[in-house]
């Protein structure tokens, strides 16, 4: 290794250290911001369930203490495997994070039916035989009104806007900045390490020119 190959090494790891500590800070203040967005959107959930608890009929009150069979969840969490090209991250490169998002169950449930819908490959007379069969069964559920899945209605129809306001806070809490944050969050810690390595790289670097120094003084 050549003395002038040495410090170009280091040079190149110096930036890109630099790199990284800049994507680190862009991180960081996306952090801070989901943070305060989190407690804010908190404060309010808590608030609006407060008010409905106060408006509420003698006897009712809006908590777990009503929750029943019926609640089931209507979000789950998807977690993107690493090596990813990641929208959230700010300089738009691929990421070794794993990047977390939430979705409506009912939106799986069209995605699954839609995939089993298409049937290209099928003879077109079977085509038309799915097709009656499925009109048969659209007619014999006509008048099958579909249950409303929202888990809201559990405690009636009419429930107070304080608290739909706690739901819909609740729902954007949840589809919105928590898998933002955690996702900010691993991405960090990724970062973390690479800024350890490139730092250890860059002293093992910066040694082995010592080293042709020592070297060269030595001969001269």
């Amino acid at each position: 290794m050549s003395a002038d190959a040495v410090p170009n090494t280091t040079i190149r790891l110096s930036d890109e250290i630099d790199r990284l500590l800049e994507q680190y800070l862009q991180l960081l203040d996306q952090y801070t911001t989901l943070r305060s967005s989190l407690s804010k959107t908190q404060s309010t959930i808590y608030q609006s369930i407060a008010r409905a608890n106060f408006s509420a009929e003698r006897g009712v009150r809006y908590g777990a203490d009503f929750y029943d069979e019926r609640i089931q969840a209507t979000r789950v969490c998807r977690v993107t495997v690493p090596g990813h090209i990641n929208s959230e991250n700010p300089t738009g490169t691929r990421t070794s994070a794993a990047a977390y998002t939430v979705v409506s169950t009912a939106c799986l449930e069209d995605d699954a039916a839609s995939g089993m819908a298409k049937k290209d490959d099928i003879d077109p007379n079977e085509k038309e035989n799915a097709r009656e069969l499925d009109e048969e069964k659209d007619n014999g559920q006509a008048e099958t009104k579909p249950r409303s899945r929202d888990p809201i209605r559990i405690f009636g129809v009419f429930v107070p806007p304080a608290l739909k306001l706690a739901q819909s806070e609740a729902v954007k809490m949840i589809e919105n900045i928590i898998p933002k944050l955690v996702s900010v969050d691993a991405e960090m810690k990724e970062v973390e390490i690479k800024i350890g390595r490139a730092r250890k790289h860059r002293l093992k670097e910066q040694a082995k020119l010592e080293g042709l120094d020592r070297d060269a003084a030595s001969v001269g």
